[in-house]
């Protein structure tokens, strides 16, 4: 989910999910976030900003929702696929109101998506009972995220700072111009960071961040399970929450523990921005080399940050690297892997043109409709099967591959047929 959070925003305003909404990223143009410009122009000899869908913002999203949908099935049933049980490595004039209309009902339809698939699975696993229907999710997560970034888009408009030329900051004119919306976004880091370390939470330790249960290292932390995050979902959201995290059995914890909480959700934003930030980029470059330069750079940076964050270890480290509680280092860590992933995908798509995208550019553009469908059908035949008890690894492999594989198919059948589902 983390990098598809990346993938989503790399940007949203680049390229749908579907063909292009022409009208929507003209009024979107107006509010200074240029969709179609910022990821799909590429370099030509006399109009360097011609529009073109990048194939590699579709292969990106589509490696990102592939990996999903198998790990999701269950990875093969090894360890190495499954999910952390804690610490791991849019030219006319529009109003702002009604641009922002658009993007608060885009939001509420990610929400809708994903109670859609929440409540049938209530209904399967839970026999009805909504005393325990999560309100988390990570479509949730998609609709906040977006919801605040885009907003940002809108109220707080890039600049390009073409004036600025010759300054020695116009060489960091991708940067700058989105300086209104880095300000906020530290602002959301702080007040996170303020959260988790500076607030106590009752018979906890102070900026705790470890499983709870039997954990090492606090041994008067049994109840304290992800902290100032799993105490606010507790008391905010009550017995809605998810009920089986994958600490439960290794830790012996006594409290549930939902990945995609409301705390989580700051770091997130901070994760979909870096994918406005690689768009910003192709928006203000024309050219190739330029781009590729800075993608680079950036991943190199926020590798180097995770590195000093978790202090190259798994438990050790100011922060380490946490799914669960999408920390300051696996956000960097996975923005870092999201930036040379798109870099790579691009170099090979759309300049060097030596791969089509395929089999991932398929699922790339209809990866709403895939999340959901996967979640849905993902325990009927021919997605999955029941197995031998004594099947092992090599069945529960073939079963996984053959439940991704087939929704590939799926996403390739629609794309022939110019079937998109477009949010």
């Amino acid at each position: 989910m983390a990098i598809t959070l990346c993938a989503a925003k790399c940007n949203k305003n680049t390229s749908e999910l579907g063909e292009p909404d022409e009208n929507e990223n003209e009024e979107l143009k107006m509010s200074g976030t240029e969709p179609q410009t910022l990821a799909e122009n590429v370099e030509v000899e006399k109009n360097p900003f011609v529009k073109r869908r990048l194939k590699s913002l579709d292969t990106f999203r589509g490696i990102a929702i592939t990996l999903m949908i198998f790990v999701n099935y269950g990875g093969g049933g090894y360890y190495f696929f499954g999910h952390a049980v804690w610490n791991v490595l849019r030219l006319r004039r529009v109003s702002k109101i009604k641009i922002a209309s658009k993007i608060l009902k885009r939001s509420l339809i990610f929400s809708a998506l994903l109670n859609l698939r929440e409540s049938y699975r209530t209904i399967h696993s839970l026999d009805g009972n909504l005393e325990f229907y999560r309100i988390p999710g990570v479509l949730q997560r998609f609709s906040v995220c977006y919801l605040f970034v885009a907003m940002m888009q809108l109220l707080l408009r890039p600049t390009n700072n073409e004036d600025r030329k010759g300054r020695w900051w116009h060489k960091f004119r991708d940067v700058y111009g989105l300086r209104k919306q880095w300000i906020f976004v530290f602002v959301i880091l702080a007040a996170y960071l303020a959260l988790t370390f500076g607030v106590d939470v009752p018979g906890c330790p102070k900026g705790y961040l470890g499983p709870g249960g039997i954990g090492l290292g606090f041994p008067n932390a049994f109840n304290c399970t992800g902290g100032m995050a799993g105490y606010i979902d507790r008391i905010a959201l009550g017995k809605h929450i998810y009920r089986f995290p994958t600490i439960k059995e290794l830790y012996k914890t006594s409290l549930p523990f939902d990945p995609e909480g409301i705390l989580g959700c700051l770091p997130s934003i901070v994760l979909v921005f870096f994918g406005v930030q690689a768009g910003h980029i192709i928006s203000i470059h024309p050219k190739n080399k330029p781009r590729l330069i800075r993608w680079i750079i950036w991943a190199v940076l926020l590798t180097a940050i995770t590195l000093g964050l978790c202090g190259v270890s798994k438990n050790e480290g100011i922060i380490p690297i946490n799914k669960n509680l999408w920390s300051l280092s696996f956000i960097s860590a996975t923005g870092a892997s999201s930036f040379l992933l798109f870099a790579v995908c691009y170099l090979l798509t759309d300049v060097f043109g030596w791969w089509n995208g395929a089999p991932f550019l398929y699922p790339g553009m209809n990866s709403i409709l895939l999340y959901v469908g996967h979640g849905i059908l993902w325990r009927h035949l021919p997605f999955s099967w029941e197995m031998d008890k004594y099947g092992g690894h090599g069945e529960m492999l073939a079963m996984n591959i053959t439940g991704t594989a087939l929704w590939c198919l799926i996403a390739y059948y629609l794309f022939t047929k110019n079937v998109f589902l477009k949010v």
